[in-house]
């Protein structure tokens, strides 16, 4: 829940900052960008490794010991 909790409120304060009145320079967009596709990235990598480990975890259960 981490990762998608960072990206919920990295995209409210990047709302927040593109309504505001003052105008903003090329490098300040580019972060904001940088720093979006960023999070996205991170959130879908540690969706999958969690989901991958969990599948790992039930199917470990599953198998009997001998």
């Amino acid at each position: 829940m981490l990762p998608a909790t960072v990206l919920y409120v990295y995209l409210g304060a990047a709302g927040r900052t593109i309504g505001e009145k003052e105008p903003r320079s090329p490098w300040e967009w580019a972060l904001l960008g940088a720093g979006l596709a960023a999070t996205v990235a991170v959130t879908v990598i540690l969706t999958r490794v969690a989901r991958r480990e969990l599948a790992r975890g039930s199917q470990d259960r599953e198998t009997p010991e001998h």
